[in-house]
């Protein structure tokens, strides 16, 4: 388990707390390894110096210098001319919507900053390798498509920029009778076609390759050569080349006009259509290592605080109910990992975890990385490792990606979760959300070890997409703000709902210890309860034993008895065979 916390602090007033665990099924690993937050390095580089030399870098391969720069230029750029060329250096692979945005943003090098953080496939490492690719892909754009534009590339360098270098071309040049010209296809996107011609030294796009043509005679001729030696690039062109012939022969009477537009222009205007304004040829060299995250959010400050952060309170903060606790589990199956790999190299056979948090404007508001130790026999057992993030963050919206590596098996497994994160703060009824659990019950001694403890209870997570219909699965929610009564008695009733998705109706089977089980199915479930305590932990046992296989949503409600105030939660899982 790893044991260790740490403060960050945001572009906000915000206190942020994060404590990580975890543990090897059946068998607990110890970590106790220190937590490094990675912050912004000094950069010596101001303004146009910078900005060139995060480019040089990201072309000689040192791509977490060059991207440590970038982020530190745009950090620090004050609108000055530097920001207007690394927004020129983009421009051509910006929607419309994008480049308004930038044009009415006020801070135009925040702007910068946040587009390559929202496009960066790794957000949770030190490397963008979408901004590395895109400075390898402006430079070859310059050097082999040069044009006397401002921007140093003519209408090829544009498509390549957007989509890379086409999985097909062919360059033609039939002599006097057409100028140069070549067509790009990329098979990757529907065989999507681009055709250039050449007009004074530069090549432009255009959706008629009849623009190719000298005016001469015999256009027809012509025009089918064209169509005719690109016969193998798509089916667009070979359909094409074909009709023209018959064209040629007397054999289709439809004008030349006709075929162009039925035949070429509306099959490639379709697939243009749904193409998105850049890709990025971007994968991991490593194989996937699987994993699977979920994620919860609670409040802080209602109950006695129990969690191991009592160091880490600021001075005369106190109960902090304006901080949102979320909690995000995470499972990898060992199985999935190379073993012989792992443990015949010499070191410690370790996982590299980092993470990151980007509120919903894409500012980084936490990079963190830790690594996990793994033993060999847990690994042979096949057993999985289970882990658990815990932050406390105001209430927003947060993106939050995972990156795990296994640089001696080289394995990795990338996710980015979206979370709207809860106020709890408000003085009426409130309710976490929903966290499954393989396991609830009063916290013991032995336990504290493995971290899972929340208000005397030991809680463990069931992080994953989907439940084994014989898989016992525990509940646990909480609830705030009960109102009681005049003898001090809080009075509430739980109400539980399952809903198969995709299916007629509600199927709910009753159980003898649970609200799922035994042989009678109900649309809902209600439940009384009674308490001295304004603030309640729940939980309870389900049994899907009798469940259909699929999708469905669990929906828990709640009502304040006393304050009539009701608040409900919904929870979608995967019922497997």
């Amino acid at each position: 388990m790893q044991k260790g916390s740490f403060i960050s602090a945001s572009s906000k007033p915000m206190l942020l707390i994060i404590l990580v665990s975890g543990f090897i099924l059946p068998r607990i690993s110890t970590l106790s390894r220190p937590h490094h937050l990675m912050v912004p390095h000094f950069n010596p580089f101001p303004g146009e110096q910078s900005y060139q030399q995060s480019i040089n870098l990201a072309l000689q391969g040192r791509a977490e210098e060059a991207t440590r720069i970038l982020y530190n230029f745009l950090v620090n750029a004050r609108g000055d001319s530097t920001v207007r060329r690394a927004y020129r250096d983009i421009y051509d692979i910006l929607s419309v919507r994008e480049r308004r945005e930038y044009r009415q943003a006020k801070d135009k090098a925040r702007w910068l900053l946040r587009f390559w953080r929202h496009n960066d496939p790794t957000p949770a490492t030190l490397v963008n390798e979408r901004y590395v690719e895109h400075c390898k892909r402006l430079a070859y754009a310059r050097k082999h498509f040069r044009s006397p534009q401002p921007r140093g590339y003519d209408d090829r360098g544009v498509i390549y920029l957007r989509y890379g270098p086409p999985d097909d071309k062919y360059v033609s040049n039939l002599g006097e009778s057409t100028r140069d010209n070549e067509s790009w296809v990329y098979h990757r996107f529907k065989d999507v076609s681009f055709d250039f011609v050449e007009f004074g030294g530069v090549f432009w796009i255009v959706n008629d390759l009849r623009r190719a043509i000298v005016p001469v005679n015999n256009k027809l001729v012509i025009l089918t050569h064209l169509f005719e030696e690109r016969s193998q690039l798509s089916l667009a062109y070979q359909i094409t080349a074909w009709q023209l012939q018959q064209k040629l022969l007397g054999l289709n009477h439809n004008s030349v006009e006709s075929i162009l537009q039925y035949e070429y222009l509306q099959r490639v205007d379709k697939v243009k259509v749904s193409l998105p304004t850049r890709t990025s040829d971007f994968a991991p060299e490593e194989k996937s290592l699987p994993f699977w995250a979920m994620t919860a959010a609670f409040a802080t400050g209602y109950f006695p605080d129990r969690m191991r952060r009592a160091s880490l309170s600021t001075p005369g903060s106190g109960p902090n109910r304006k901080l949102t606790r979320l909690e995000l589990y995470y499972a990898i199956p060992l199985h999935k990992i190379f073993a012989q790999k792992l443990f015949n190299q010499k070191g410690p056979a370790l996982l590299d975890l980092n993470f990151a948090i980007f509120d919903k404007k894409d500012d980084l508001v936490l990079q963190h990385h830790d690594s996990l130790q793994l033993d060999l026999a847990s690994v042979l057992a096949q057993n999985d490792y289970l882990g658990q993030l815990t932050f406390f963050l105001e209430p927003d919206t947060y993106r939050v990606a995972l990156d795990f590596l296994s640089r001696k098996t080289h394995q990795r497994g990338l996710m980015q979760i979206q979370m709207d994160v809860q106020d709890f703060s408000g003085g009426k009824l409130g309710m976490s959300d929903i966290e499954l659990a393989s396991e609830v019950r009063p916290a013991r001694q032995t336990d504290r070890e493995k971290g899972f403890i929340k208000h005397g209870l030991y809680v463990h997570p069931y992080p994953y997409n989907a439940i084994p219909r014989e898989q016992p699965i525990s509940l646990y929610y909480e609830v705030y703000n009960l109102q009681p009564d005049t003898s001090g008695t809080t009075r509430y009733t739980v109400t539980y709902e399952v809903e198969q998705r995709g299916g007629k109706g509600v199927l709910a089977m009753l159980s003898a210890l649970n609200p799922f089980g035994g042989k009678k199915s109900s649309l809902s479930l209600l439940y009384h309860f009674t308490s001295k305590d304004r603030h309640r932990a729940d939980y309870t046992s389900l049994d899907f034993s009798r469940l259909k296989p699929g999708k469905h949503v669990l929906v828990v409600k709640v009502k304040d008895e006393v304050s009539g105030q009701e608040v409900s939660r919904r929870l979608k899982f995967n019922i497997m065979p």
